[in-house]
């Protein structure tokens, strides 16, 4: 039995252009979940020199109520 190499078919995708709704918060589907996704939309940053230093994530409201 000799090895056999998968082909996969990408008809199916059709690229498009970005939108709104691709915006992380779109897709949150409960009330709760809102401050986690907001923590990880200022975390994660394209822009490396945007992105928040550990005590900016350590102080954001998110942490507000925990202790350390």
């Amino acid at each position: 039995m000799g090895f056999r190499h998968c082909t996969l078919n990408y008809d199916f995708y059709t690229p498009r252009r970005p939108n709104e709704r691709d915006h992380l918060l779109y897709i949150i589907r409960k009330d709760e979940d809102k401050h986690i996704y907001e923590l990880l939309e200022f975390m994660l940053r394209w822009d490396p020199s945007r992105r928040p230093s550990f005590n900016d994530v350590l102080y954001y409201k998110f942490f507000r109520d925990v202790y350390i």
